[in-house]
This record gives structure tokens, sequence and C-alpha cells, in this order.
């Protein structure tokens, strides 16, 4: 990854965001990312309409992960 994004990661967790923050911040920088790397319509289109995860599924799905350890 790039040094611009490692710094605004710090600065996001240095400011005391909550997890769900944290979550769609991730999710923001991954849609980003992928409409940058469309090399089509078809791509860039995809990109948007993408179904993300919601952060209640997520959380969901990490607090069965972490009980299972």
């Amino acid at each position: 990854m790039n040094k611009p994004f490692y710094l605004l990661f710090t600065a996001i967790l240095l400011s005391g965001c909550t997890n769900q923050s944290l979550y769609e911040s991730g999710q923001n920088y991954q849609k980003s990312k992928c409409i940058q790397e469309a090399q089509t319509a078809e791509q860039h289109k995809q990109c948007l309409t993408q179904e993300r995860q919601s952060f209640k599924e997520y959380e969901q799905e990490r607090q069965e992960v972490i009980g299972k350890k």
C-alpha cells in the first residue's frame, strides 16, 4: 500500500474512532481503490453497486471467530 494511506490509518487510530468508523473507512477505501483500478465501464459500475457486508454482520462474524479461540 502507499504511505498516505498508512498515515491516514494511523491518524484515524489515534483519534479514538470506534470500530464501526474504522470498518466504514476501510470499506470506503476499498470502494475508492476499486473505482480507480476499474478499466471498463462495467467494472466501474460493479464497484459502485457492489454489495458490502454491513458492520453489524461483520461484528457478528468477528465475535463468532473470537469466541472460537
